[in-house]
């Protein structure tokens, strides 16, 4: 069955909104929450758990409502804005290969010829798997593309998308590890030399072995070995329990084990582990190429020794890597303290918010549209915004403007009604003026009228002929 990719591009204009990722593994179920603002990509929680022993078993899920209880839990602690998910499968059901096919005008003629490229390539029918695909560039061969060929059994993508639901989760895409890698390392700068780079993610029950030729995708495959083979050798081998046994793994022998038969079994089944490796990639590295650097992922990249025995077999040089240097932590800063274990949550976080559709196994009928946050509406909102306060703005200074202009006014009536003021104000003081001689003339005639009626007489004559500005202060006898 053909599967259309639903990562959907992100068209100019619109932006994804915040996911949810889940990683269901064999020994942990991991549940992170990531948004992106502008250009950074967050975390904005993680939550992580482990499995008892009998849930998962040969990646086949053995307890279901266990697993779906685990997720629900993790849903809740982290309680987060949306219930929309990325996941990954694994397993023997799913096959992911670089394949070559001719270069197609049209998708509908390029899907055709991968379908013939299936039938060749693929053990199964290609009626009864999801297959989605990533096209790589252009390829070595004339007028060929390489792309990523990711294939899953249909059994196997319902039972997850049914799993998911039922723990309150809507999947929006469901991707594979190698590719979940691959883009987590190439977006943090890992593949930047020439030549050919293995990765080595290694999970609880496989490894996912990843082969990238001058930083392009070149192999993957799923191996067999794992931590658990690791701490299920040591049990027998040290004759102690898994839990010692794996507690030796991680920390070192300690006080429990004797320290030669600590390394010498050490030596043993890191030997083993990357013998078993090498079968896998001695047939897919080109003769003239040359391994020069190998990157350890997942919870296995502690495991001790490991990357000093793989630098001096090959003898180059060995990562732990950190997928987390593109993401922004500090709500969950303890995330860094595991670091290794991010890597496929990464990749599949960057599946989501990529501009190019990517590989997702929901068959169409299943497929819901990606939520998107459309950001006209949100120019439209912060417009109108814009657009009420200038009107708000033009309303309050012609508000102003009228107080103004009214103040004004006001300002002109006082001044003439000072000027008016004024002039009473001189007039009073001429009146006063005036008072204030008379009441000397009064004064004057006061004293001389005290027994002098005749002078007074004579007084009041005189003054009826001289000016009122005029004053008379004294008359002799002889007048």
């Amino acid at each position: 069955m053909g599967v259309l990719n639903n990562f959907l591009k992100a068209f100019k204009g619109k932006a994804k909104g915040p996911v949810l990722v889940l990683d269901i593994g064999s020994s942990y179920v991991k549940l992170a929450y990531f948004s992106l603002r502008g250009k950074e990509y967050i975390l904005e929680a993680f939550e992580m758990d482990k499995l008892p022993p009998e849930v998962i078993v040969g990646k086949e899920v053995m307890d279901r409502q266990t697993l779906v209880d685990k997720i629900r839990d993790l849903y809740s602690k982290i309680a987060p804005e949306t219930n929309k998910v990325i996941l990954n499968v694994s397993g023997g059901d799913v096959i992911v290969k670089k394949i070559t096919v001719p270069k197609a005008k049209k998708k509908e003629q390029l899907e055709e010829s991968i379908l013939w490229k299936m039938r060749e390539e693929i053990p199964f029918d290609p009626n009864e798997v999801s297959w989605s695909y990533f096209v790589l560039g252009e390829s070595s061969v004339p007028d060929s593309v390489d792309l990523i060929l990711a294939t899953a059994k249909l059994d196997l993508i319902y039972g997850i998308i049914d799993l998911v639901r039922a723990a309150g989760l809507e999947p929006l895409g469901i991707s594979v590890d190698p590719v979940a890698a691959y883009f987590a390392l190439k977006e943090n700068q890992f593949f930047q030399e020439e030549g050919v780079q293995l990765v080595a993610h290694v999970g609880y029950e496989n490894t996912v072995l990843l082969i990238v030729e001058d930083g392009k995708f070149l192999f993957s495959r799923d191996v067999p070995v794992s931590i658990k083979t690791y701490i299920d050798s040591m049990s027998r081998f040290l004759d102690i329990s898994p839990e010692e046994a794996e507690e030796v793994l991680f920390k070192g022998p300690g006080e429990k084990v004797d320290h030669d038969a600590y390394q010498d079994t050490m030596a043993s089944l890191h030997d083993r582990f990357v013998g078993n490796l090498e079968r896998y990639f001695q047939g897919a590295i080109p003769e003239e190429k040359s391994i020069t650097k190998w990157y350890l992922s997942g919870g296995g990249a502690f495991i001790m020794g490991l990357s000093e025995f793989l630098e001096e077999r090959f003898k180059t040089s060995t990562e732990i890597v950190d997928p987390l240097g593109i993401v922004n932590t500090e709500a969950v800063p303890h995330v860094q303290e595991i670091a290794p274990l991010m890597t496929v949550e990464i990749g599949l976080m960057l599946q989501y918010y990529m501009k190019e559709p990517t590989i997702n196994l929901i068959p169409v009928e299943e497929a819901i549209a990606l939520e998107e946050v459309p950001i006209l509406p949100h120019i439209i909102v912060s417009l109108s915004i814009l657009f009420l306060l200038i009107i708000v703005s033009l309303v309050v200074s012609i508000s102003i403007s009228r107080k103004i202009s009214k103040l004004n006014k006001e300002i002109i009536s006082l001044k003439k009604e000072k000027v008016e003021l004024q002039k009473k104000a001189n007039e009073i003081k001429g009146f006063k003026k005036q008072i204030e001689e008379t009441q000397k003339k009064i004064d004057v005639i006061k004293e001389l009228s005290n027994g002098r009626d005749d002078y007074v007489r004579l007084l009041d004559e005189i003054n009826r002929i001289v000016p009122s500005n005029v004053w008379l202060k004294s008359v002799t006898r002889n007048g």
